[in-house]
């Protein structure tokens, strides 16, 4: 049940966070998954399997991604196991059915992202945020609305909030998405740094991708 204490080893987590995601992670991803784990102390990064479209990754190379990307923590108290379903494009409802799942597997936090379990432009902006944290007492879990990380090219760093330093303008702001990096792949070229931990984008090709 949800707020209950879990044992890993001889390790107790009474607070867990949890993180959904559909993509092989990129370091938009890594910065939102080191946030909740030096703000909760626990984090469970939790790819959807079953998914099968075409131009997108295939299951196992999602779950091997996100089970590097946990252990790069070195840490117990950071897991990443598989939830098995497939994608509804449902906004803010499906939204919170993630909120519910992660809240049997007995998590105390969930990250909503932006356009979480959104199809292009069709649901309204942080709808899926705002639905989820008006309803968080129904949900019966904390909800984590959090503003999209995005990467500095002036001041070399992700960040999720305004520049601090004068000189950074708006063109130095580089969103970072798992489409944008798909069609590098589909490219053939090379996933800069700045978009991707280099241990995971080495495991990546064009032949990754689903035909």
């Amino acid at each position: 049940p949800s707020g209950s204490y879990l044992a890993e080893g001889a390790v107790i987590i009474s607070t867990l966070s949890s993180f959904h995601t559909r993509n092989v992670p990129h370091n938009a991803h890594q910065w939102i998954h080191n946030f909740l784990f030096k703000k909760f102390g626990a984090l469970l990064i939790q790819p959807l399997i079953g998914q099968y479209k075409k131009g997108e990754y295939s299951d196992a190379l999602i779950l091997k991604t996100n089970i590097l990307a946990a252990k790069i923590f070195n840490s117990n108290k950071v897991f990443s196991i598989p939830f098995f379903s497939y994608p509804r494009y449902a906004g803010y409802r499906e939204a919170a059915l993630h909120a519910i799942v992660r809240k049997n597997y007995g998590c105390t936090h969930f990250w909503v992202g932006r356009d979480h379990a959104g199809f292009k432009n069709f649901y309204g902006y942080k709808q899926s945020q705002n639905f989820c944290y008006k309803n968080e007492k129904k949900l019966n879990i904390k909800i984590i609305a959090g503003v999209e990380p995005f990467y500095c090219s002036n001041c070399n760093k992700m960040k999720n909030t305004k520049c601090l330093n004068k000189n950074c303008l708006q063109k130095d702001i580089i969103k970072i998405s798992g489409s944008q990096i798909r069609k590098l792949l589909q490219k053939n070229k090379l996933i800069p740094e700045f978009l991707m931990n280099p241990r995971i984008s080495r495991l990546l090709s064009k032949k990754s991708l689903i035909n």
